[in-house]
């Protein structure tokens, strides 16, 4: 709710990228509440794949913008946006542990949409009525695509695996928004993307490779 509020206040380059730093949290949180280390390594993949991501958010102007109220409001929601994921997975790491999958996604998704109704209910009336039929298909996708398969991904992962590591797949995202916007809307991809997206994958590689077996 947090990220997606932030959208209102600044762009979308500078949002994504303050979201995708979670997994710097994660490894922060992941050290004090679960004593779980990370090798020199990892932190120099982390650290790789933080920059790229920079890197290449950077390439739109926007995420210079000047700094105003509503700027820097829009940053802190952000901000807020990527340690409220970093708590998400260390929890799921702490909970899946004795929670069945189907159970704990249940509860966890239910919850979610439970308190987003009722923090959006001053509002419902006029959101209800007013939206068009495409934008709800568009809803609904996200409900598919992002929320039931991909969080359930991440939700499965951090039972195998240290909530560091599964939320630095997060950083992919930038890699697969732009090959569908390539794919679906033709956005060409230059010479800069592709140098930000094999820091990332690099960085990415560097982080998981201790796992890998």
């Amino acid at each position: 709710m947090t990220w997606t509020v932030s959208l209102e206040h600044i762009s979308v380059a500078k949002s994504t990228f303050l979201v995708t730093t979670s997994p710097v949290w994660v490894a922060l949180l992941s050290f004090i509440f679960l004593n779980e280390t990370i090798s020199k390594k990892q932190l120099f993949g982390i650290l790789i794949a933080t920059g790229s991501a920079f890197f290449l958010f950077s390439l739109n102007e926007e995420i210079f913008m000047n700094q105003t109220q509503r700027s820097i409001k829009g940053e802190l929601l952000a901000t807020l946006g990527a340690i409220s994921i970093a708590a998400y997975l260390i929890i799921g790491r702490t909970l899946r542990q004795a929670i069945e999958l189907k159970v704990y996604v249940f509860l966890t998704y239910s919850f979610a949409a439970m308190a987003l109704v009722l923090y959006n209910l001053p509002n419902m009336e006029h959101l209800a009525f007013n939206m068009p039929g495409a934008a709800w298909v568009y809803i609904f996708c996200l409900a598919l695509g992002p929320q039931l398969i991909g969080h359930t991904i991440l939700n499965w992962g951090v039972r195998r695996f240290p909530a560091t590591l599964v939320s630095t797949m997060i950083f992919a995202e930038p890699i697969a928004a732009s090959a569908l916007a390539w794919v679906i809307l033709n956005e060409s991809v230059g010479l800069s993307s592709l140098l930000g997206f094999s820091g990332i994958l690099l960085g990415i590689f560097l982080t998981i490779r201790r796992n890998t077996r």
